[in-house]
């Protein structure tokens, strides 16, 4: 889970399409929020990423759902307010169902940043210093489910770790070639292997947080930095990606 901001509503959710669908919603209880507009406007807000788990909305059986964050069933004038919706894969959304957020209120990725209150150690999701929103959260998102979540994070893991082990051996390859166009290879290499495990860990790649967590906490990743900075080869565009994924790693 990351933070990421809330974009301006469809010019198309006019003040008197509100109302209107609001009234439908109340009349019917029909599916007023399912409109295009609403749908890619909230896929353009999160980068098509569900707000809780961060999975990549539209493959599989992860299509977009519209998230109420306060329940329709219980605030039914919200059902198509703006800032209380929000993207969701059918999974979070179902497991959080009719939760109600103002008695027991969750993280609004939106309007709260989860690494305030959440942490990811050996895969799993824990609240930061006992944060009981970030129990909260963690209970009613289910993001600790093993088989869905829980796995997915150690192969993203195992393959940030299996990577970084083997371009510790190229940057130890760069320094002790003396010169010469080998040298650049080794350059080249250890330049687009980090770059491309830090794009892994940038806002708009799916499960980002964990990306960026274990990324940063890797021994082999500050060696090959702290060398690349001694050799003079750390970029400013490597710098850009390292900054982008401190901004949401949860450690």
């Amino acid at each position: 889970m990351i933070k990421f901001s809330r974009i301006a509503k469809p010019a198309e959710l006019t003040d008197k399409k509100v109302e209107k669908l609001t009234n439908t919603f109340k009349v019917s209880g029909s599916s007023v929020w399912g409109k295009l507009y609403i749908t890619k406007g909230l896929s353009d807000m999160s980068n098509n990423k569900c707000c809780y788990c961060e999975c990549k909305l539209g493959k599989e059986s992860n299509y977009l759902e519209v998230e109420h964050f306060k329940p329709k069933l219980l605030y039914p004038d919200l059902v198509v307010v703006w800032s209380n919706l929000l993207p969701s894969c059918r999974h979070c959304n179902g497991q959080k169902g009719e939760h109600d957020t103002v008695t027991d209120p969750i993280i609004d990725p939106t309007v709260i940043n989860p690494k305030e209150h959440i942490v990811i150690r050996a895969y799993r999701m824990y609240p930061r210093n006992g944060s009981v929103l970030g129990k909260m959260t963690i209970k009613v998102t289910d993001t600790n489910n093993r088989a869905r979540l829980v796995n997915v994070r150690a192969d993203i893991g195992y393959h940030l770790h299996e990577e970084l082990e083997k371009l510790v051996k190229v940057k130890d390859d760069y320094i002790k070639e003396p010169t010469g166009n080998e040298k650049l290879n080794f350059k080249r290499e250890l330049n687009n292997g980090i770059k491309n495990l830090l794009s892994e860990c940038q806002p708009e790649s799916e499960y980002s947080a964990t990306a960026a967590t274990e990324m940063l906490g890797d021994d082999s990743y500050r060696i090959i930095k702290e060398a690349m900075i001694r050799e003079k080869i750390w970029t400013d565009e490597l710098q850009r990606l390292h900054d982008g994924a401190e901004i949401i790693e949860l450690s």
